[in-house]
């Protein structure tokens, strides 16, 4: 059970930065041996390290291998942990330079069978200062694909974040970062739904000038790869 939006304190201004990564195109492997299967999350771990990165939702983290070498690699003080039972683990870790309380994993009231995962969110009441807290949400929603019961329930996913917040973070400051699997051209994605119900603001849609792409218009999605600009829209969103 989660305690009642916390009351905040005044505190002086101050600056942190955050990231939303997918690490779920590891080969499924518990060779902890096996330095193919591990060296890219090796290599992930110390940049996010390096970058100094403040807080870190990392999503797919379904391997026992590559979670290890992520967190050996790291040098977050705070990091959640995985479930042994990885057939029920919902890929979701956080790895960040404060401590936190209320700390819980939700299901997804509706989702879809994959890779016998049980996707769905987490919830945490970090402590960026003394008596100064934000409510951070990190999510997977169900694939981005053409199933119409991926769709549907893809809607759901973020019609169940957008009530939680309702319910459970009112009057508190709020980021939600993850991989949302929605585009705003996309017309079968409701990710506006955070902003226009929840008041959440979309980094990148601040950084291309304040305005979200429309929906239905034009697909403005990143290739794969790294991305020649920050004009196309990701699926990994921060808001």
């Amino acid at each position: 059970i989660l305690n009642s939006p916390t009351e905040q304190d005044v505190a002086p201004s101050g600056t942190f930065n955050v990231l939303s990564i997918s690490i779920d195109g590891c080969k499924w492997s518990d060779d902890l041996t096996s330095i193919e299967n591990t060296k890219g999350i090796t290599y992930i771990g110390k940049m996010i390290s390096e970058f100094n990165y403040s807080v870190i939702h990392v999503q797919g983290d379904l391997n026992l291998a590559s979670h290890n070498a992520l967190y050996n690699s790291d040098h977050h003080s705070f990091r959640t942990t995985i479930s042994e039972d990885r057939w029920h683990q919902n890929g979701l870790d956080t790895l960040s330079d404060y401590s936190w309380a209320d700390f819980t994993r939700i299901k997804w009231e509706w989702w879809e069978d994959q890779a016998k995962a049980t996707k769905g969110f987490t919830f945490m009441r970090v402590r960026v200062e003394e008596g100064v807290y934000i409510d951070m949400i990190n999510l997977h929603t169900e694939i981005a694909a053409a199933s119409p019961a991926d769709s549907i329930a893809r809607l759901w996913n973020i019609q169940q974040i957008a009530s939680f917040i309702d319910s459970h973070s009112a009057g508190n400051a709020v980021i939600v970062f993850g991989n949302t699997n929605s585009l705003y051209t996309g017309v079968k994605d409701n990710i506006y739904l955070l902003t226009a119900r929840n008041g959440l603001t979309d980094a990148w849609v601040q950084a291309i000038g304040g305005t979200a792409p429309r929906s239905g218009g034009n697909s403005l999605q990143c290739p794969k790869g790294v991305p020649p600009d920050i004009s196309c829209e990701a699926m990994d969103k921060v808001l």
